[in-house]
């Protein structure tokens, strides 16, 4: 039994101690053209399934992020995509990024209609 707890009282100080190690990323997202916020903006830490997207003021926040350096990827349709490298993340605090994105063309292809191979009937 005393085994059993020994083996517990480890595992919990384990997960407590990656719980020490967990930061916070916050910022804003801006408009190069007119400074105005961009509600809606994907941000994604690169190398890991951490993302969020940016509220109607053109904040953001992730949550629980391991300690390390980091790049951030913001991106936004009709803008160009920014990445920002080596953002260090540190246990229980925040680090705050203003991130202002360029406008950029975006270039599609040709449209192209066609008459369908049926045709329908009026009667």
């Amino acid at each position: 039994m005393r085994y059993l707890i020994a083996q517990f009282l480890i595992l919990y100080c384990f997960l407590l101690s990656d719980i020490d190690s967990l930061g916070v990323l916050k910022g804003k997202l801006f408009s190069g053209k007119n400074q105005l916020p961009l509600a809606g903006a994907n941000i994604f830490i690169k190398g890991t399934n951490l993302g969020t997207t940016s509220d109607e003021n053109g904040e953001f926040i992730i949550n629980n992020i391991f300690q390390g350096y980091y790049s951030v990827s913001a991106s936004y349709i009709g803008y160009k995509k920014e990445i920002i490298a080596d953002i260090w993340i540190r246990p229980k605090a925040y680090d705050y990024l203003n991130i202002i994105l360029e406008p950029t063309l975006i270039n599609l292809e040709g449209v192209s209609v066609q008459e369908s191979y049926f045709k329908k009937s009026i009667s």
